[in-house]
């Protein structure tokens, strides 16, 4: 496999393999398997989480008007006082009437 890079990172590799007094190819070698390791770590979070997401219990249509017991979903007091506090400036935007237009879609 041939593998082209740019001069600034082929001079940093160059600077870190002398500077571990390594072989630049080792260098290069590991930091390939590291990045592999760390996607694939990342793809597999991310597919557990999907996987996660589509077995939880949605809130039925009837059920949007009633409070959310968010403690039987893992939210405590504090998180849910966070969420609020950031969801504050879109409850402000969403109940402008200019937004109502999206109520009917």
């Amino acid at each position: 496999m041939m593998l082209t890079l740019d001069s600034e990172k082929k001079a940093a590799l160059s600077a870190i393999a002398t500077l571990m007094d390594r072989d630049l190819s080792d260098v290069v070698n590991e930091a390939i398997s590291n990045y592999l390791e760390i996607n694939q770590k990342l793809l597999t979070e991310s597919t557990k989480n999907l996987e996660k997401s589509k077995a939880c219990d949605l809130i039925d249509e009837g059920e949007k008007k009633r409070p959310i017991d968010l403690q039987s979903r893992g939210i405590n007091r504090q998180q849910a006082a966070n969420l609020c506090a950031r969801l504050q400036s879109f409850t402000e935007d969403w109940n402008c009437p200019e937004m109502d237009v999206y109520d009917a879609l």
